[in-house]
C-alpha cells in the first residue's frame, strides 16, 4: 500500500494526461483506502472537469480519509468546484461538512448566497445552501450573519438556524428576539427559540407579551405555552383580554398546553369572544387542559355559525369523554355536514361505541356518500373489533366508493368479522372494490386466498386491481407468485403495475429486484414510480418491513436519482450484508448496472470476498463488464484461488477471450495436478478452438510443465483429431508428459495409438510403466501385460496384477500372465495376483505364506464393494458366489458373514467360514 500510494504522488508530478487517466481509474479501483486518498490529494493539483467528476464519486467513498482529501483536494482547485464542495455539505460526517463548509467560506461562496438573497434571486436555492452551511457548523458566520443590515438576509439566517437546529446559538438568536428593529423578525426569532426548545428564552418572551407588535407578542405567548412552567401562568392568563384576536389565540393554546390550574373562567370568556378564531382556540385550550367544568359550553358551541368552531367543540367534547355530551352530539349530527359528521362519529366513538350504530343508520337511510366515507374512516382509524359490525352494515352499500373504504377499515381492524367482505370483494363488479380487498387480504393474512389474488394478477382487466393483487401475492408469499410476479414485469403492462410486480417479486428472494428494473425499457418511470409508492403507499411499506436486509439495499439504491448513485449505494450497502446468498442478490443487481462503480465493486469482492459462492457470482456478473487485457488479468487471478468452485467459474471467463490468447494463459497459469473438474472445464475451451489448442500444444516444449497440463487436458476432449496430437506428446522427454498420456489412454480406450503404448510400456521410468499397464488393460493389449509380468520392478508388476484382477474380461494370454504372477518372488506381487483371480471370479484358497494383511488392504483399495456384495448374494454360478464372498471374508465385511450362514451350497459356506477365521487376526482392527 505505502509503495503505491508514493507512486501515485510521483505519478501525479509528471501532470500529462495519461498520468491523470491512470491515477483517475485507480481512485476508484485500488483496494486500500490510504492509497485512495492519496491519490485523491494528488489530483488537486489539476483543475480539469473529469479529475473533478472523480473527486465527486471520491466523496461517495465509504472511507472516511477518502471524502476528507477529496473535499481538500476540491478546495485546491478552487472556483470550479464549489458545486461539489456543496455536495459534501451532505456527508454523514460532521468533520467533512464542517471541512467543506471551512473550504467554500474560503472560496467567498457564503458571500455569493447573502447577495443572492439581498437581491432576491433564486432564493430557496440559496436557502436550501444556507441550511447545509448551518447543519456544517459555519457558527462565526452564522452570527455575524445575524448581524446582517438586510432584513430579508437577518430572517434568512433565523430559518436556517432553525432548520438545521443549531441550539448553541440560542444566545444569537435570543438577542434578535429582543432588539432587532424589525418586529417580523423578532417574532421569528421567538419561533425558532421555541423549535429549538431554549428554555433559557422564557424571560425573553415574558418581556416580549408586552411588546406593542402583536406578532411578536403572540409568539412571545406561545414560547411560553411549549417552554414554560407554573410560573407564567398567572401572566398568560392576562393576555386573555388582549385586543388583538391573534395574540388570544395564542393565550388559549398556551394556557390549554399548560394545563393551567384555575384557567376555567379564562377558557370561558375566550368561549364567549366575538371572534370565531378565537372561540376555536378556546376549545381545544379546554381540551387540552381537561376542562371538564365547561362541557355545558362547549355542548353551547355545537350551535355555532361557524364551521371551524363546531368541529373543535365536537372533538373538545370527545377528548373530555365526558357521557352527558352525547346526547347533544347525536342532535347534532342529524343536521351536520360532512366533515362535523365525521368528528361526531368518532367523538361518540369515544364516549359510547354502541351509539355509534345509531348514527350509522342514519347514514344508511340517506345517500349520503361523503358522510358514510367519514363514518368509515373516523371508524377504521378507532382500530376496535367492537366497531366491526358498524362497518358492516356500511359494507352492504351500493356505492362502490363506501364498500371501498369499508374494505380498507376491515383491513385496519382486522378480526374475523373482516374475513368475509375481503373474500366477497375480490370478485366485486367495481374495480375499486376488487383493489381495496387485495389491499384487505394483504393487511389480514389471508394466505388462504393465494389463488383468488393470482388470478387477479393474472387476469383482471384493471390494471389498479393487477397492481394491488401484485403487492397482495408478495406480502403472502403465495406459491407460484414469484413465476407469475417475474412474468407480470416482462409483459406489456402500465408502470404502475410493473413496479408492484418488482417490488414484490423482492419477497420471494429468488431474483434481484434491481436487475428486474434495470432490464425494463423505462426504467426511469419505474424507479421514480417505486419511489412513490414507498413514499405514499401503506401496503407497499407494509411490504418492505418484511423484506430483507438485502433488498433494503436494492430499494434504496432505486430510490437514487441517477445510475451512478444508485450503482455506488448497491456497492456500499453490499459491505454491511452477512449472509452470503443475499450478497449473491446483490451482486446481480450491480451487474445490470453495468457501470463503472459496479465494475469497481464486483472487482474487490473477487479479490476479498470470504465466501467462494459469492467470488463465482461476482465472476459470473463481471465477465460481460470487461474485455481484453482487463478480463484476462481477472481471469488469471481467480486461476489461483483455493476454491476449486472460483477457479472453474474462473475457466468459463476465458469464452470470453480469443484462444490465442486465452489458452496459453490457461496453461501457463493452471496446475498441472489441479482438480480434474477444472481440468474438464479448460478442456470445453480447448475443444472449441482444438486447432488452436494442436498448435500450441505442438509449440510447447514437451518437457515442461505446461505440455503436462496440456496432456491431461486432453484426457477431457472429444475431438476427432485428437488421436494425432498424442503420439506426439507420448514421445515427450519429461516423464510427466508421457504418464499423463498414458493415464489419458487407461480412461479412453478410443483414441490409444498401439504403437506408442508399446514404447510407454517399456518406459525407462517405473512411473511411467505402472501407469501404462492400466492403458494397456484399457485397450485389451494382453500380449503387453503379459511381457510386463517379466518387469524388473514389482511394483509394476503388482500394478499388472491389479489391473488384470480390474478387467471386465481376460483372454487366455490375460489369465496366464495373472496365473504366472502367482509364484512371484514378491509377497505384494503375489497378493496383487490373489486378489485379481478373485475379482475375476476364480475361488482359489488361500494360498501358503501369503501375506493376508497385504491382500486385505490390497482389495479394500481397489474393490468395489457394492458389486461384491451382489454377486456374493446373488449369482447364479457358485464359483463367482464363492470368490466374491471369499474376498470379502478377507475384507471381514459383513455379507461374508451372512454368506457363511446363509449359502445354500455347505462347500461355500465352509470356505467363506474358514477364510472370515483366518483372516481376522491379520486384519483385526481393519476395515470392515
Amino acid at each position: 500500500d505505502e509503495v503505491r500510494a508514493k507512486s501515485a504522488t510521483a505519478i501525479g508530478r509528471l501532470g500529462d494526461r495519461r498520468a491523470i487517466t491512470y491515477l483517475l481509474e485507480q481512485l476508484l479501483s485500488d483496494p486500500a483506502p490510504f492509497v485512495r486518498a492519496r491519490i485523491a490529494s494528488t489530483l488537486g493539483q489539476f483543475d480539469d472537469p473529469e479529475v473533478i467528476d472523480r473527486l465527486v464519486r471520491g466523496l461517495g467513498d465509504p472511507a472516511w480519509w477518502v471524502r476528507m482529501r477529496s473535499v481538500e483536494a476540491l478546495e485546491q482547485i478552487g472556483a470550479t468546484a464549489e458545486g461539489p464542495l456543496l455536495v459534501a455539505l451532505d456527508d454523514p460526517d460532521p468533520e467533512i461538512r464542517i471541512r467543506a463548509a471551512v473550504a467554500l467560506e474560503r472560496l467567498n461562496v457564503p458571500a455569493g448566497l447573502v447577495a443572492m438573497i439581498e437581491r432576491g434571486e433564486r432564493v430557496p436555492e440559496a436557502m436550501e445552501t444556507l441550511v447545509k452551511f448551518a447543519t456544517a457548523g459555519a457558527r462565526e458566520l452564522l452570527a455575524e450573519l445575524l448581524l446582517h443590515p438586510a432584513p430579508a438576509v437577518r430572517t434568512a439566517v433565523v430559518s436556517a438556524i432553525r432548520r438545521a437546529a443549531r441550539r448553541d446559538l440560542a444566545p444569537e438568536l435570543a438577542q434578535v428576539a429582543r432588539g432587532d428593529a424589525d418586529p417580523a423578525l423578532r417574532s421569528a426569532a421567538f419561533d425558532a427559540l421555541r423549535a429549538l426548545g431554549a428554555s433559557e428564552a422564557v424571560p425573553h418572551a415574558l418581556e416580549g407579551m408586552t411588546e406593542p407588535d402583536e406578532r411578536v407578542r403572540s409568539a412571545a405567548i406561545t414560547l411560553l405555552g411549549s417552554l414554560g412552567g407554573p410560573e407564567v401562568v398567572q401572566r398568560l392568563r392576562g393576555r386573555v383580554g388582549d385586543p388583538e384576536p391573534a395574540v388570544r389565540v395564542a393565550a388559549a393554546r398556551a394556557l390549554g398546553l399548560l394545563r393551567a390550574d384555575g384557567a376555567t373562567p379564562d377558557f370561558q370568556r375566550l368561549l364567549g369572544d366575538p371572534r370565531p378564531e378565537v372561540r376555536e382556540a378556546g376549545a381545544r385550550g379546554a381540551a387540552e387542559a381537561g376542562a371538564r367544568a365547561l362541557v355545558p359550553s362547549l355542548i353551547d358551541l355545537l350551535g355555532d355559525s361557524e364551521a371551524p368552531v363546531q368541529r373543535a367543540a365536537v372533538e373538545a367534547l370527545g377528548s373530555l369523554r365526558d357521557p352527558s355530551a352525547v346526547p347533544a352530539l347525536v342532535r347534532t349530527f342529524a343536521g351536520a355536514g360532512p366533515d362535523l359528521r365525521e368528528a361526531i362519529v368518532e367523538a361518540i366513538g369515544r364516549l359510547d361505541v354502541a351509539t355509534v350504530a345509531g348514527l350509522v343508520d342514519v347514514l344508511v337511510a340517506t345517500r349520503d356518500e361523503v358522510g358514510k366515507l367519514g363514518a368509515i374512516r373516523t371508524l377504521g382509524r378507532m382500530q376496535s373489533p367492537a366497531v366491526a359490525g358498524v362497518i358492516d352494515r356500511l359494507w352492504q352499500d351500493p356505492e362502490p366508493a363506501v364498500r371501498a373504504a369499508a374494505l380498507e377499515a376491515f383491513g385496519r381492524i382486522g378480526g374475523e368479522a373482516a374475513t368475509g367482505p375481503a373474500a366477497t370483494g375480490l370478485n366485486d363488479p367495481d374495480e375499486a372494490v376488487r383493489a381495496a380487498a387485495a389491499d384487505a387480504c394483504s393487511r389480514l393474512n389471508l394466505r388462504s386466498l393465494g389463488p383468488v389474488l393470482l388470478a387477479l394478477l393474472q387476469q383482471d382487466p384493471s390494471p389498479l386491481v393487477r397492481e394491488r393483487a401484485a403487492l397482495a401475492v408478495g406480502l403472502l408469499q403465495v406459491p407460484g407468485g414469484a413465476a407469475a410476479l417475474g412474468a407480470v414485469c416482462h409483459r406489456e403492462e402500465p408502470v404502475e403495475v410493473r413496479a408492484a410486480a418488482a417490488l414484490a417479486g423482492g419477497a420471494f428472494e429468488d431474483e434481484s429486484i434491481v436487475a428486474r428494473v434495470v432490464e425494463m425499457a423505462d426504467q426511469a418511470a419505474v424507479r421514480e414510480e417505486l419511489r412513490q409508492r414507498l413514499k405514499e403507499d401503506p401496503v407497499a411499506r407494509l411490504l418492505v418491513r418484511k423484506l430483507s436486509p438485502a433488498r433494503h439495499i436494492e430499494l434504496r439504491s432505486l430510490g437514487t436519482m441517477t445510475s451512478g448513485a444508485a450503482e455506488r449505494s448497491l456497492a456500499e450497502g453490499m459491505r454491511s450484508i452477512l449472509d452470503s446468498g443475499e450478497r449473491i442478490r446483490l451482486i446481480s443487481g450491480l451487474r445490470a448496472f453495468q457501470g463503472e462503480q459496479s465494475r469497481g465493486a464486483l472487482l474487490q469482492v473477487i479479490r476479498g470476498d470470504p465466501s467462494p459462492e459469492v467470488r463465482t457470482a461476482a465472476l459470473a456478473a463481471i465477465s460481460g463488464l470487461l474485455e481484453g487485457d482487463d478480463l484476462l488479468g481477472v481471469a488469471q487471478r481467480a486461476l489461483g484461488d483455493p476454491s476449486l468452485l472460483v477457479r472453474r467459474a474462473a475457466v468459463g471467463l476465458f469464452a470470453n477471450i480469443p484462444p490465442e490468447r486465452g489458452l496459453p494463459s490457461l496453461l501457463q497459469t493452471l496446475r498441472a495436478d489441479d482438480d480434474p473438474a477444472v481440468l474438464a472445464a479448460v478442456a470445453e475451451r480447448a475443444e472449441v478452438a482444438f486447432h488452436a489448442f494442436v498448435d500450441l500444444a505442438l509449440g510447447l516444449p514437451l518437457d515442461g510443465q505446461e505440455a503436462a497440463l496440456a496432456a491431461r487436458v486432453a484426457r477431457y476432449i472429444h475431438h476427432p483429431e485428437l488421436p494425432r496430437l498424442l503420439p506426439v506428446m507420448a514421445r515427450s522427454g519429461s516423464p510427466e508428459v508421457r504418464e499423463a498420456i498414458a493415464e489419458l489412454w487407461s480412461h479412453r480406450a478410443d483414441v490409444v495409438d498401439a504403437a506408442s503404448l508399446e514404447a510407454l510400456v517399456m518406459d525407462p521410468v517405473v512411473s511411467v510403466r505402472r501407469v501404462a499397464a492400466g492403458a494397456a488393460a484399457a485397450g485389451e493389449r494382453w500380449e503387453l501385460l503379459a511381457r510386463m509380468v517379466e518387469d524388473p520392478d514389482p511394483g509394476v508388476r503388482r500394478e499388472v496384477g491389479l489391473v488384470l484382477g480390474q478387467a471386465d474380461h481376460l483372454d487366455a494370454e490375460g489369465g496366464a500372465a495373472l496365473e504366472r504372477l502367482s509364484g512371484d518372488s514378491e509377497t505384494a506381487v503375489r497378493a496383487a495376483a490373489y486378489v485379481g483371480r478373485l475379482l475375476q471370479g476364480t475361488p482359489l484358497p488361500l494360498p501358503p505364506g501369503l501375506d493376508l494383511q497385504a491382500a486385505a488392504s490390497t482389495l479394500a483399495a481397489v474393490a468395489d464393494r457394492g458389486k461384491l456384495r451382489e454377486a456374493a448374494r446373488t449369482a447364479p454360478g457358485e464359483d463367482r458366489r464363492l470368490a466374491a464372498a471369499l474376498a470379502l471374508a478377507l475384507l471381514q465385511d459383513d455379507v461374508a458373514r451372512e454368506v457363511a450362514r446363509t449359502d445354500p451350497v455347505p462347500t461355500i459356506r465352509h470356505r467363506v467360514s474358514g477364510t472370515l477365521e483366518l483372516a481376522a487376526p491379520a486384519v483385526n482392527g481393519g476395515t470392515r
